[in-house]
């Protein structure tokens, strides 16, 4: 799943994780659609990754976490329907 996002709405759409370009120079999230978001949250953590949100409820419905890989790029893994 490819989200497209207007940079401006982008930093209610993910918080936690503060999103900020101009500091950190990423402007992409890529989302894995993940049926047990706890469960491969667990295992990303049991396998040293740090989780930079949840796994967490989003208000209109979707649990999400969210972790950088070592090239800087931010994946979140979301329970879409």
């Amino acid at each position: 799943m490819i989200n497209l996002l207007h940079t401006s709405e982008a930093g209610v759409l993910l918080e936690p994780i503060k999103y900020d370009p101009a500091k950190t120079g990423i402007s992409v999230v890529y989302t894995l659609k993940c049926a047990d978001v706890n469960g491969v949250a667990k295992q990303l953590k049991d396998n040293g990754v740090e989780l930079l949100s949840g796994p967490i409820d989003i208000p209109w419905g979707i649990r999400t976490a969210s972790f950088q890989e070592p090239s800087g790029h931010i994946w979140e893994l979301a329970n879409h329907g």
